[in-house]
Parts: C-alpha cells; structure tokens; sequence
C-alpha cells in the first residue's frame, strides 16, 4: 500500500517505505502502513488486466527458508494466479490445496503441483463450460460462486535464497498478479496468510 502522509488538502500524497520502489517517493517515517499479525483479508477490484498486489515483506533474516502463502477463497474474475520476488519476476513454487471433509468433492485439476519459474497457478479449470473459470465443481451444495477455489485453502510453498539481499539487490517486497480473463477486471475477496517457520510477516504496506 503507498498512500502517504495526509495533505494540506485532505488528501494523500503517494508513498512508499521500501527503498527500493522507485515509482513514488520513499518516505520510510511517514508513509502509512497497514500490517496484519496472521491473517489479512484483502478485496481486489479493479478494471485493468492482469493487476498485481504487495503480499509480504521477507528480511534477510529468513534466508534459505521456506515461505509459504496460504490463499482462501482465490480466484474470482481470474484465470490465473502468480507470485512475483522482489524484483517482479515470477517465481516457481509448489501448492496444494488442504484436506476437505467427508464427502467433499476435489476440486478441479487435483489436490496438489507443481508451478515452474515463470508460471502460473490455473484459477479456471472448468474451461469447457466457461472459458473465463465458472461451472467448476464445489465441495458440496450450497456455495454461492462456482469459482475453481472457491471455499478452498490453497497453499503456495517458495524456496528462498541463502542471501535475500544479495538475490533481489536489497528489494524484499513479494507480490501476487491475477491474470485476468480477456481484459476483464478482477473482482475477488479473499484472505491471505505468509509464514517462514512458523512466523507470521506483514502482509501489506
């Protein structure tokens, strides 16, 4: 997030804390930040393709970790799903989706894979009836949206480098990137969580 310090005028002047985002002004004292301890819910809506969001910030305390992004209810006005490093790039990682209950039925494309560098989490897996990702089987009756994840934990799993900074040129903020469905915006609440080890990070900024 890089709102800023409150104008004369009431409103913000764009910010960031991150030395190493170089499209607004660094304001490392000021610039307000949100954080969350564990959990942050997170609305995004937008009309542009393909938007992308801050996720978490990871110090180089955690070298040589494993970072793992867990996502609930993803995917809603998406196709796909990517997490970029610091410098923006796409990175490869593992995911699977938890245990369901008794009775719950998988969801589409299996329980777990594999994403190489450079690619993509599928969010539509039922492409037969709806190429932009709706008509996909749901754990059970009931469910409102008939989004590929929908009601579902995914969860991402990303080696880290030994030397964070030296990897990213001292840049630590991680995003995610919806690839949107032809040029559409993307419309989807979901929550969030990052843990390396068992420690929660901040989420937002």
């Amino acid at each position: 997030m890089r709102d800023g310090p409150a104008t004369a005028g009431g409103g913000f002047t764009p910010c960031t804390t991150d030395a190493a985002d170089s499209a607004v002004i660094h304001l490392p004292d000021t610039c307000i930040q949100v954080h969350a301890v564990q959990w942050m819910s997170v609305f995004a809506l937008g009309a542009l393709p393909n938007p992308s969001l801050f996720l978490a910030e990871v110090g180089p305390e955690h070298g040589g970790g494993v970072m793992e992004v867990s996502l609930y209810d993803i995917g809603e006005g998406s196709v796909a799903l990517q997490v970029l490093d610091p410098l923006g790039t796409a990175v490869g990682f593992d995911w699977s989706v938890d245990d369901e209950g008794p009775g719950d039925v998988p969801p589409a494309g299996g329980p777990s894979g594999t994403v190489g560098p450079g690619g993509s989490l599928d969010l539509r897996g039922n492409t037969a009836l709806n190429p932009c990702g709706s008509g996909n089987p749901q754990r059970g009756p009931g469910r409102n949206s008939s989004s590929k994840y929908n009601d579902r934990m995914v969860r991402l799993r990303i080696q880290l480098p030994d030397d964070i900074d030296a990897s990213w040129a001292g840049a630590r903020w991680w995003r995610v990137r919806y690839q949107t469905c032809e040029g559409r915006g993307v419309s989807d609440r979901t929550t969030w969580g990052v843990r390396i080890a068992g420690e929660p990070l901040r989420l937002v900024r």
